[in-house]
């Protein structure tokens, strides 16, 4: 019956290695997993459409992130500093991306599923994902992205392959 995971609720433990967020759950508040360095694995269920300020900044222990098809908002460095990430998909629900969201993470692979690529700011990712990074957009939307705001900063944006193709 929990609903939201509140501000700071599991922030620093250390100890803790994975989590699987119940399906009742529709918000993840700012701070929620900070710090957890230790968190290695994390189901998100499709029931949560926010993921708050700072909600797994710092969680160094985090290879790959999967967000849920209902999320709408990533908030402000929500994935800050969370070193070991080495992939992230957007789902094609999201609608904002929080200033500083991935700082302090250097991924070589984003995949997202946006259709119509809106602002993100221009330290959304840091520049080294940015330069180095591919980015892999929806079929038939790579102008859109390279004349988005934010996104065109991305210098390899590819057009997913049959595997990561998102259904438009």
């Amino acid at each position: 019956s929990v609903t939201i995971l509140g501000n700071w609720i599991f922030s620093d433990c250390s100890g803790l290695t994975s989590v699987t967020i119940p399906n009742s759950v529709m918000s993840i508040g700012a701070y929620t997993f900070s710090g957890c360095r230790g968190l290695t694995s994390i189901m998100i269920p499709n029931s949560v459409t926010s993921i708050g300020y700072e909600a797994f900044s710092h969680c160094s222990g985090l290879t790959s992130i999967t967000i849920p098809n209902n999320v709408t908002t990533i908030g402000e460095y929500a994935f800050s500093y969370c070193s070991g990430l080495t992939s992230i998909t957007i789902p094609s629900s999201v609608t904002s991306i929080g200033n500083y969201a991935f700082s302090g993470v250097d991924m070589p692979k984003i995949i997202s599923k946006i259709v119509d690529p809106f602002y993100i700011y221009t330290n959304t990712f840091t520049n080294n994902t940015f330069y180095s990074a591919t980015l892999y957009v929806p079929l038939g939307t790579i102008e859109k992205y390279r004349s988005a705001e934010g996104w065109k900063k991305f210098v390899y944006i590819e057009e997913a392959t049959k595997c990561e193709r998102p259904t438009i």
